[in-house]
């Protein structure tokens, strides 16, 4: 999971590829004022922008689950994904291409709060679809854990998950790539033949 950080004048010459391309394959893109790479002021306060985001969202999100008492399981689950999110040392642990993700990872759980209410079963439903995936991922995920052999690709399934969670529960907010329960289990398997 390298990271690139490129410099393109957004002009119309040279932006359309240099731009859309990396869009393409799943890349972020942060636009700065025009000479703001050259100001570290600058981009020190589109980080902290960026941040004060993340943790707004947080804010508002906890809120919401101080309501779900009547259903713990759901309420379980999405303190466990912010949990995963944000730990202490997130803005530090995460790189700053996932970070960018993250208002909408905690957008997409608070709508599924607001959803949920409406129709309970069909949360249940598409959580077991999703555990069908993520209990796999974390017994092998622990499993390299414990043995001290990191795999990579475990990482990039993590955020291949949490766009699933925004595909299933908050569908409106989108995701870069395509991704469905039938993809993830496709990927999934495939790996687990190599």
């Amino acid at each position: 999971s390298d990271v690139v950080v490129q410099k393109t004048p957004y002009t119309f010459d040279c932006s359309v590829p240099e731009l859309f391309a990396p869009l393409m394959v799943g890349a972020s893109l942060v636009v700065l004022k025009q000479g703001g790479h050259l100001e570290p002021v600058y981009v020190a306060q589109e980080i902290a922008r960026l941040i004060g985001a993340i943790l707004s969202e947080h804010a508002t999100l906890q809120k919401k689950l101080a309501q779900l008492k009547a259903l713990p399981t759901v309420a379980e689950d999405i303190r466990s994904q912010c949990a995963e999110l944000l730990p202490k040392d997130f803005i530090l642990a995460m790189p700053f291409e996932r970070l960018t993700h993250f208002p909408r990872y905690l957008k997409a759980a608070q709508l599924r709060i607001d959803k949920l209410r409406a129709d309970p079963v069909r949360d249940a439903r598409l959580a077991k679809e999703f555990d069908t995936l993520r209990k796999p991922w974390e017994r092998e995920l622990q499993a390299r854990r414990k043995s001290g052999t990191p795999d990579p690709w475990l990482e990039d399934f993590r955020w291949m998950l949490e766009e699933l969670r925004v595909a299933l529960f908050a569908q409106e907010l989108r995701t870069p790539a395509p991704v469905s329960i039938k993809r993830l289990q496709k990927a999934w398997e495939s790996r687990q033949r190599q």
